[in-house]
């Protein structure tokens, strides 16, 4: 497999103009044809986005490559930030194939995680992801061609924080300031492990009087978790409508 790797500036599409992006970092590799038979993960400077090449996806010959863009555009979009840099994954081989990508954020930052990918209409979108648990990673799947993409945090919606939990009808549901009623979520306690899957049914607690709290579980949820007697545990909250 031939590896190779550069550092140079390189421009990114803007609505605006075209940006010149600073600290350029690119790897690119050719995949040979035992390796395309086999499979492999692929990942640029520092692990953080991984790209896997499963058995026969592709063919002898495919070229990934990966770029990463210190760039300071898109820094801020309304309720939205990015945290993580700008990445280009570009994958010339089979037509029509999707393989599966992991992109690395910060562990510090705070707020859902939302994988985003620039569109030809100079357009951010939210494109479907999971959270790779424990990692700090996102993961989706994405297909053969060029691909910009960053991840985001939205700043109103809490991603880790204090479980509480309330008497409602035993059942497997929860009160969320975040989430619409019917929302399903999994609610994982970060000191043990220890997860369950709700409903939204209702809104709540207030984030005005209590802003550290992220959801409010039945007690027949919380139990999942922990023993109730301990009031509010440390808990990250995903969906996984």
């Amino acid at each position: 497999m031939l590896f190779l790797s550069l550092h140079s500036p390189f421009f990114i599409p803007s609505a605006q103009a075209q940006v010149l992006a600073i600290g350029v970092e690119q790897k690119a590799w050719t995949i040979d044809s035992d390796t395309a038979v086999k499979g492999i993960t692929l990942g640029n400077l520092g692990e953080r986005v991984k790209i896997g090449i499963m058995p026969g996806a592709l063919l002898g010959g495919s070229r990934v490559e990966i770029a990463t863009f210190a760039s300071e555009y898109y820094l801020n979009l309304g309720e939205v930030h990015r945290i993580t840099p700008m990445y280009r994954l570009v994958i010339k081989g089979n037509a029509g194939v999707t393989l599966p990508v992991e992109i690395r954020y910060p562990s510090e930052a705070l707020g859902k995680k939302i994988l985003r990918v620039w569109g030809d209409d100079n357009v951010w979108r939210d494109i479907p992801s999971q959270s790779v648990a424990d990692k700090n990673r996102l993961r989706a799947e994405i297909s053969t061609g060029t691909t910009y993409l960053a991840v985001f945090s939205h700043n109103q919606v809490l991603e880790k924080g204090l479980a509480s939990w309330y008497k409602y009808k035993n059942c497997h549901c929860a009160a969320s300031p975040d989430y619409p009623p019917g929302a399903r979520l999994k609610v994982t306690n970060v000191d043990n492990g220890k997860s369950v899957v709700v409903k939204v049914n209702d809104f709540g607690p207030d984030r005005l009087k209590h802003p550290e709290r992220v959801i409010d579980l039945d007690r027949a949820a919380f139990e999942h978790l922990a023993n109730p007697k301990v009031g509010v545990v440390s808990v990250k909250v995903e969906s996984i409508n």
